[in-house]
């Protein structure tokens, strides 16, 4: 029998996926660099990544602080 994922199961993956996301959009960018390469887009994309990380660790912290409450 498979587990459901719960909604802090679902929050905590979402965060370690984007944490992987930035670490990979990071050595990307070193490559462009090494390369010589404008790394002007991938930047702006790691910065977007960043904001992403932002809101879902808050959103992680919104749902433990409230099933504590149950």
């Amino acid at each position: 029998m498979v587990e459901k994922e719960t909604v802090l199961d679902k929050a905590v993956r979402q965060v370690a996926e984007a944490k992987r996301h930035i670490a990979e959009q990071r050595q990307g960018i070193e490559k462009l660099r090494a390369a010589g390469i404008s790394t002007i887009d991938a930047e702006h994309t790691l910065e977007v990544l960043i904001s992403s990380l932002l809101r879902l660790e808050n959103h992680e912290k919104y749902i433990r602080k409230h099933s504590l409450k149950k």
